[in-house]
């Protein structure tokens, strides 16, 4: 019979916890242009032409913009210190 301790779930609760902060904490250091057509494309789920037309920007503007969130997040997320043309900062 398995003890309460023994349950792993909370201990996986507490990992999705953590990984759910160390993203918010990695969206809010995003240039607030690159935040914004992250969160019109992933989380109000627009496509890139609705987030043009609402931000103004022509389409090839929202594609950079998220690649650059993108490429920043994944830096941030698993702390490479490549800079955005791929050097290492020293």
């Amino acid at each position: 019979e398995a003890l309460p301790g023994d349950d792993p779930e909370p201990i996986k609760e507490l990992e999705r916890r953590a990984d759910r902060d160390d993203v918010r904490a990695a969206l809010r250091e995003l240039p607030d242009d690159q935040q914004e057509a992250l969160e019109l494309i992933f989380f109000h789920d627009m496509s890139g032409i609705e987030a043009a037309d609402l931000l103004g920007v022509p389409v090839g503007t929202v594609k950079s913009r998220l690649h650059r969130a993108k490429t920043r997040l994944r830096r941030l997320l698993t702390g490479t210190t490549a800079d955005m043309r791929g050097e290492v900062d020293e």
